[in-house]
């Protein structure tokens, strides 16, 4: 039996055991012993994972039970990175909101609900989507899955950054809303994205990842966390852990001393090779916040070898603490104010260094 939200009751012990064990959605120890003392039965956090699985899919799971289950991987979304297109041209609120109405009516058949947030008068139209994710290679309880996701557009003096999940749906969705727009106005509508297809140069990529952080206003550089470098050439993608282990080394020991890495023999040496970075992990110092504030930044591209689909995030934050006289060792999750902060700084500094390496003629 399949409900109205791709829910699905008629399961299996298998059904169960497959969930608790998948991956993707992997509930914590605590949860399924919570799971079971619900149902009146104690067990063991020292037993493995396993064992405990093994044993509550062999309880009998009433509607209640299943409907619980279901709520919890539901929740269990971990926040996505986030992308962004840059229209040429300012959009009104109005073919935004002929835009959702469009939408609403080609996908309510689909079970999916795309609904504005915003103040007609804000300068930042926000859009909330609803809809249904199917992976029939998921355990069962995880074929269909309910998603929500913010899509915002904020328009400028000339054009309209449009911020949104970095998935394959929301792309679609971004996609769809942008042709919606094109009929309505009857006009082409001109779209831009952060990608380093056209730099085909090791080195001009890298430089992009290292303006990139270094052109953040007011949050230097405080550490390098990880880095992800792939080959121009695939065939050469045999040392590449090698080569990652190299270039975060290189950019903690010499970045952060504020010399030049580009002048490091260890970094013409990896570039010379071919491989360039695809994705970057480092923390910087929020220097406008009294005190300072440590944050930790994500960028990169999801398709590495052309560098396309660029991706960010504010992975959390670390306090400083007076009485340690250092930042806290427990990062936490950002505000929403402080993350929407962070990520348009990133997202100007990522223009402004997309726009250097392109008309960089050396």
């Amino acid at each position: 039996m399949i409900n109205s939200e791709g829910r699905n009751y008629y399961l299996t012990p298998l059904d169960i055991y497959d969930t608790l064990m998948a991956k993707e959605r992997k509930l914590s120890i605590s949860t399924m012993i919570q799971l079971a003392k619900k149902k009146g039965i104690l067990l063991s956090g020292q037993d493995s994972r396993e064992t405990l699985a093994r044993y509550i899919s062999s309880i009998p799971f009433d509607y209640g039970d299943i409907e619980e289950l279901y709520n919890m991987i539901e929740t269990d979304q971990r926040r996505e990175k986030t992308t962004n297109s840059t229209v040429k041209k300012t959009i009104s609120f109005d073919s935004v909101k002929a835009a959702v109405d469009k939408l609403n009516e080609e996908r309510e058949i689909f079970g999916e609900v795309y609904s504005i947030a915003s103040n007609p008068n804000s300068p930042t139209v926000i859009i909330d989507a609803k809809y249904r994710e199917t992976d029939f290679a998921k355990a069962r309880m995880l074929q269909t899955t309910k998603r929500e996701a913010r899509i915002e557009l904020s328009s400028k003096t000339k054009d309209t950054l449009i911020r949104f999940p970095a998935n394959e749906k929301c792309t679609q969705i971004v996609n769809a809303l942008i042709s919606n727009i094109e009929k309505d106005t009857g006009q082409n509508i001109e779209v831009e994205k952060v990608e380093l297809t056209n730099i085909t140069t090791p080195a001009k990529r890298n430089k992009f990842f290292f303006n990139l952080m270094d052109g953040i206003e007011g949050m230097p550089t405080k550490d390098v966390l990880s880095v992800k470098m792939v080959p121009m050439n695939p065939e050469e993608a045999d040392g590449e852990p090698e080569e990652n282990a190299q270039i975060t080394s290189l950019i903690r020991r010499v970045a952060i001393d504020g010399q030049a890495i580009t002048a490091s023999k260890e970094y013409q040496s990896l570039v010379g090779k071919g491989f360039f970075i695809s994705s970057i992990i480092w923390q910087a110092n929020d220097t406008t916040t009294n005190p300072n504030t440590l944050v930790e930044l994500e960028a990169g591209f999801t398709v590495q070898s052309e560098c396309k689909d660029f991706k960010y995030s504010v992975k959390g934050t670390y306090a400083f603490e007076k009485e340690a006289g250092g930042f806290s060792l427990h990062r936490k999750p950002a505000s929403e104010l402080d993350r929407i902060k962070y990520l348009s700084l990133i997202e100007k500094a990522a223009k402004s260094s997309l726009d250097g390496v392109s008309n960089d003629k050396d």
